[in-house]
């Protein structure tokens, strides 16, 4: 007699196996006015000008000033006597005799000698930047994953037995 007993029949498949993942994903949104950030930063704003920086020197002041140089000179002056002498009547005077001779004459003054220097002075001043910033929009969404994978699948069937 035959006598029906379960028995698993069993054999391997490949079956595809999904699972849910959180994901994030971003995405450039376009903007029409773009986001500014504004802070403060350290500028440096430099100037040249020119100085006048004047010292004291001492120089010397020379001119020409007339001089007259004097020698005394003897000279002999005559006299015509009355026409009954023929003789001449003559008398030795002194004159002085001078000559204009000019001479250089120098005296020490004080005074200043004046000269433009460019001096370059600079000034820290904090000034607003801006920056304009672009703007990404990212969102956590639920995404599937999945794979092959291999499983043993099993059967209940009828098989007969034979009994001894």
């Amino acid at each position: 007699k035959c006598k029906l007993e379960p028995q698993q029949s069993c054999s391997t498949k490949t079956i595809t196996e999904c699972q849910t993942t959180p994901s994030e994903v971003c995405i450039d949104v376009p903007v029409a006015v773009a986001r500014k950030e504004v802070s403060e930063v350290e500028t440096q704003s430099c100037g040249t000008e020119e100085k006048e920086v004047c010292l004291p020197v001492e120089k010397q002041v020379c001119e020409l000033v007339p001089k007259q140089d004097c020698i005394l000179v003897t000279r002999r002056v005559c006299n015509a006597e009355p026409k009954e002498s023929s003789k001449l009547e003559c008398a030795s005077v002194e004159t002085d005799a001078c000559i204009a001779i000019p001479v250089t004459e120098c005296t020490a003054a004080d005074t200043e000698v004046c000269i433009s220097v460019p001096t370059t002075t600079c000034e820290n001043t904090p000034r607003d930047a801006c920056t304009s910033l672009d703007i990404e929009l990212c969102k956590n969404v639920a995404e599937e994953q999945c794979a092959e994978v291999e499983v043993e699948v099993c059967n209940g069937a009828c098989a007969d037995f034979v009994r001894s």
